[in-house]
C-alpha cells in the first residue's frame, strides 16, 4: 500500500473526508449540527418525583436514571426533579419493605405534592400503589423496568402507564446456540433471594422444556461469589454461562453488578451471556439485551406527554420491542466468532473504526473544502481577537465596579470554594489579600458556627442553597466570622450562576448591619420605656377620672332640679368628656400592652377570627346597612387576641367612615413566603394622600374623621402590631373611591398549600358575602 502523503486517491481515508465535511457545515451553519435548544420560558415549574427500587451505584438503576435525565433535562427550568432510592435490593428483609420504608416515605414526602411520579422496577411500583390513596392520591404514575408478568398489579387503577420489561430469554439462547453450535450445557447464575431474581428464574425455568432435547440447564441459585469462582474455574467443553440475577458474597451481601461481572469474567473461561445492557463491555459476549437507559428514556417521554396535558389512561403501556441484540467485539474476537453470524441489525461495541479509500474526485473535493475551511478559520481567528479585546475591556469595567462598591461581593463554586472577591469583602472580613480566600472553602472560614456557638454543617448553610436549589435567596439577619475570630451581623443575598442549564456556582453580596441592629435595639428600648410610661400614666389617671365621672353622675342624678340649665349642660359635658378620656385611656393601655402575648404553637385560623369579629360588630353593621364580602384568609402564627384587635379596629374603622352609602366592606389576605398580609377595603370618602402617612399616629383623626366618634388610637394599635411582627400597616386608595387598609406581618409559618397567592398579587381562595339579619351574620356563596 502506498503512503497517504503520495495523495493517491484510492488510499485516502473516507472517514477523514466525512469529518472535514462536518466541520465545514458546522462553521457555516452551526444550527445544522448543534440545533437550537432555546425554548420559550415556562411560568410554571412542574415537580416530578423519581422513585427507584434499588440504590445509586447499581448499574441498572444508574442507566435508567441517565435515560430519564437525558429526556427531562432538555426541559431546563421547567421540571424540578426529586429523586428517592428505596434500596430494596440490599435490604431484602420483609420488615424493611412493609414498615421502615413506610416511615421514611411519610417523613420525607408527606404534604409534598407532585405533578407526576416516575419510577423504576417492581418494588417502587408496589410502594406507589400501596400509597395510592395517601402520598400519591390523584398523581399520575409512569413506571419502567417492570416485568410484563407483573402488570396485574396495576389492574383496576387509573392514571397509570409505563414501560414493561420483556426479558428476551428465548431469542438470546437461540442466538447463543447459533454462535456456539457445540453447546451441550447452559449454566444459569441467579438466585431466589430478591423478588426480581425469583421472577427471572421462574420465567427462564418455564421455557427450559422447549430446549431439553438439545441441551441441559443447570441452575446455580444463591451461590456465594467464592463458590461460584471455584466452580467456574473448572472449564467444561460445550458450556455457556448465563447471568440471570444478582450475586452475593459469603455473608449474603449483594455485590454491585460491576463487581459481580468482574469476578465471574476473571474466573470463567467459557462464553458469558445475559439479558441486561449494563453487563455489556464488562465481560459478556452479548444477547438481546434490556437497556436501562432506553427504559428510562421511554418512560420519561411518556411522563412529558402527561405533563403537557395528555390523559395517562390514553397512553398504552410500551416496551415490547425495546430490546436489541448487542455484542462486544472484544469477546467475539476472544471466542473466534465471526460478525457475519450475528443476528441482523445487531449493535457491536468496541469495534475498531474501519478505513475506506476515496476516489480522485473525492480527494479534490476534500482539498477544496479544506481550503474553504482554512479561510473560514482565519476569519474566525480575527473575530476572536476582536472579541477578546472587547471582553478584556468589559472585564476591566466589571473589576472597576467591584472594586468601587461598598457592598461585599464574592463568588463560590458548587463545592463552596471562593472564586473571586472584591476589596469590600476583604475589609469587612478582616483579610489583607484575596489570596487568603481564593480557592478556600468560605463556609469553613466565615460561616463555621451558629450564633449560639454550635457547629454549622455546610449542608444546612443557606448561602449555599442558592445553587443547590437553583434559585436566589435573601436573608436579612445572619452572622459571619472575621479572620480574628470575632463575628458580626450581616444581611446577604445569594444567587446562582448558570452556564446554560448547568449551575456552576453562586455570587454572594452582604452588608454589615451592626449599626442597623444597634439602632433597632435602641428603638426597641425606647418603645419599651414609652409603653411603660403610657401604661403608668393611663393607670394612674383611671382613679381620678372615675371620681370625676362618678361625682358628675351623682350631681346629675340627685341634685338636677336644684341646678339651672347651664349647670346641667356643664355636668353632661363633664360626664361626656370623662367617658371620652376613659375610652382613650383604655385604648392607650391596649396599645401599651401589645406584644406581651406569647406566640401560639399552632397557626391561628384567621377566618374564624374574622367571623367572631363580625358577630360582635353585627349590630353596628346592621344599623349602618353594610354588607361584608370576605375571601379565604391564610392562617398565621400570631396571637389570636392581636388578630382580633387588628380586624376589630380595621372593620370598625370601615363601618364608621364608609357610612350607609359607602357600599360593601371587603376583607381578604394573601401569603408570600413568611410574609402574611390582610386588608380591609371600604367605599367611603377616602383619605387625602397628604394624610396617609399620619393616619396611623396616636390621636390623629384626619380631616374626614372630625365628625366621627373615636379616640384616634385604633389605627396606631394596628401599626404597632404590624411592626411587632417585622411588618407594617399602610393605606391605599380603593379603585373607584374609598380606602384599603393593609397590615403585613412576618411569622414562622412556611408557605403551604393552605396559604396560596394567586397571580397578580390578588388574594386567592373561596370568596363569600356577609349579609346581616338582625345581629347574626350569614355566609352567602359569591
Amino acid at each position: 500500500m502506498r503512503p497517504i502523503l503520495s495523495f493517491i486517491p484510492g488510499d485516502f481515508p473516507k472517514a477523514f473526508f466525512l469529518l472535514c465535511l462536518a466541520l465545514l457545515l458546522a462553521s457555516t451553519h452551526p444550527l445544522l449540527l448543534f440545533g437550537n435548544d432555546r425554548t420559550p420560558e415556562q411560568k410554571t415549574i412542574r415537580h416530578v418525583l423519581i422513585l427507584h427500587s434499588y440504590h445509586p451505584g447499581d448499574a441498572w438503576t444508574d442507566n435508567v436514571m441517565a435515560g430519564m435525565r437525558e429526556v427531562l433535562d432538555r426541559q431546563s427550568g421547567q421540571i424540578h426533579l426529586h429523586v428517592e432510592y428505596l434500596d430494596t435490593q440490599r435490604n431484602p428483609n420483609p420488615a424493611y419493605f412493609s414498615d421502615i420504608l413506610d416511615i421514611l416515605l411519610h417523613y420525607k414526602l408527606e404534604n409534598r405534592p407532585f405533578d407526576l411520579v416516575l419510577l423504576s422496577d417492581s418494588d417502587a411500583l408496589k410502594v406507589a400503589l400501596k400509597h395510592r390513596d395517601d402520598l400519591f392520591a390523584g398523581t399520575p404514575i409512569v413506571f419502567c423496568g417492570v416485568h410484563a408478568e407483573s402488570l396485574s398489579m396495576v389492574s383496576g387503577y387509573q392514571d397509570i402507564t409505563g414501560v414493561v420489561e420483556h426479558p428476551s430469554f428465548r431469542e438470546t439462547i437461540e442466538a447463543a446456540l447459533r454462535l456456539h453450535p457445540g453447546t451441550k450445557e447452559i449454566v444459569v447464575i441467579g438466585g431466589t433471594r430478591t423478588a426480581i431474581d425469583l421472577e427471572n428464574r421462574n420465567l427462564l425455568a418455564g421455557m427450559v422444556h422447549s430446549f431439553q432435547e438439545r441441551l441441559r440447564f443447570s441452575f446455580w441459585d444463591d451461590l456465594p461469589a467464592e463458590e461460584l469462582t471455584s466452580r467456574l474455574e473448572d472449564s467444561t467443553e460445550g458450556r455457556l454461562v448465563f447471568i440471570n440475577g444478582t450475586v452475593s458474597d459469603r455473608v449474603g451481601e449483594i455485590l454491585p453488578n460491576s463487581d459481580a461481572i468482574k469476578i465471574i469474567r476473571d474466573a470463567c473461561p467459557d462464553p458469558l451471556y445475559s439479558l441486561w445492557d449494563f453487563f455489556l463491555g464488562k465481560g459478556i459476549v452479548g444477547g438481546k439485551l434490556i437497556g436501562g437507559r432506553e427504559q428510562g428514556r421511554l418512560a420519561a417521554r411518556q411522563a412529558l406527554r402527561i405533563l403537557q396535558g395528555e390523559d395517562p389512561n390514553d397512553i398504552p403501556v410500551a416496551g415490547a420491542d425495546a430490546n436489541r441484540f448487542m455484542f462486544d467485539y472484544q469477546e467475539l474476537k476472544r471466542f473466534g466468532i465471526s460478525m457475519q453470524r450475528l443476528p441482523e441489525g445487531s449493535l457491536v461495541i468496541n469495534e475498531p473504526p474501519p478505513f475506506y479509500a476515496l476516489s480522485r474526485g473525492q480527494l479534490w473535493t476534500v482539498l477544496g473544502l479544506l481550503t474553504g475551511l482554512v479561510a473560514f478559520l482565519l476569519v474566525d481567528v480575527l473575530l476572536r481577537i476582536r472579541a477578546q479585546r472587547t471582553l478584556r475591556a468589559e472585564k476591566e469595567r466589571v473589576d472597576l465596579l467591584l472594586n468601587s462598591t461598598a457592598e461585599a461581593i464574592y463568588g463560590v463554586d458548587p463545592e463552596g470554594r471562593c472564586t473571586f472577591c472584591n476589596p469590600a469583602t476583604l475589609r469587612l472580613l478582616g483579610y489583607r489579600d484575596e489570596k487568603e480566600l481564593l480557592g478556600k472553602n468560605l463556609h469553613a472560614l466565615i460561616h463555621p458556627n451558629r450564633p449560639d456557638g454550635g457547629p454549622y454543617p455546610a449542608e444546612e448553610c443557606r448561602i449555599l442553597q442558592a445553587f443547590r436549589q437553583k434559585e436566589g435567596l435573601h436573608v436579612d439577619d445572619e452572622l459571619l466570622w472575621r479572620a480574628d475570630g470575632t463575628c458580626f451581623p450581616v444581611e446577604y443575598w445569594s444567587y446562582p450562576i448558570r452556564r446554560g442549564p448547568e449551575t456552576i456556582g453562586a455570587v454572594v453580596t452582604f452588608l454589615d448591619i451592626t449599626e442597623r441592629k444597634q439602632a433597632a435595639a435602641r428603638m426597641k428600648e425606647a418603645l419599651r420605656e414609652l409603653d411603660a410610661f403610657v401604661y403608668t400614666v393611663s393607670h394612674d389617671l383611671r382613679s381620678p377620672l372615675a371620681a370625676i365621672i362618678g361625682f358628675a353622675e351623682f350631681l346629675k342624678g340627685n341634685h338636677a332640679e336644684q341646678l339651672d340649665g347651664n349647670a346641667r349642660l356643664a355636668l353632661s359635658e363633664i360626664e361626656k368628656q370623662g367617658e371620652r378620656m376613659t375610652a382613650m385611656m383604655e385604648d392607650l393601655l391596649a396599645l401599651a400592652q401589645v406584644g406581651a402575648l406569647p406566640m401560639p404553637k399552632e397557626p391561628v385560623d384567621v377566618d374564624a377570627v374574622v367571623q367572631e369579629v363580625l358577630r360582635e360588630l353585627g349590630s353596628k353593621l346592621a344599623c349602618a346597612g353594610l354588607v361584608v364580602t370576605r375571601e379565604a384568609l391564610p392562617p398565621a402564627r400570631v396571637p389570636r387576641t392581636l388578630l382580633t384587635q387588628v380586624f376589630s379596629n380595621l372593620i370598625g374603622n370601615a363601618i364608621h367612615y364608609a357610612g350607609r352609602d359607602g357600599g360593601p366592606i371587603g376583607v381578604g389576605g394573601e401569603r408570600e413566603g413568611e410574609k402574611v398580609r390582610f386588608f380591609v377595603r371600604d367605599r367611603g370618602p377616602g383619605i387625602p394622600e397628604e394624610e396617609r402617612r399620619s393616619i396611623f399616629d396616636v390621636f390623629y383623626r384626619g380631616s374626614t374623621g372630625r365628625d366621627v366618634s373615636g379616640t384616634g388610637v385604633g389605627l396606631a394599635t394596628v401599626q404597632k402590631i404590624g411592626r411587632l411582627y417585622d411588618g407594617r400597616a399602610w393605606v391605599e386608595e380603593t379603585p373607584g373611591g374609598g380606602s384599603t387598609f393593609w397590615i403585613e406581618m412576618t411569622d414562622s409559618l412556611s408557605c403551604s398549600e393552605n396559604a396560596k397567592k394567586t397571580p397578580g398579587g390578588k388574594p386567592g381562595g373561596r370568596a363569600g358575602n356577609i349579609s346581616l339579619s338582625g345581629n347574626q351574620p350569614a355566609l352567602e356563596e359569591a
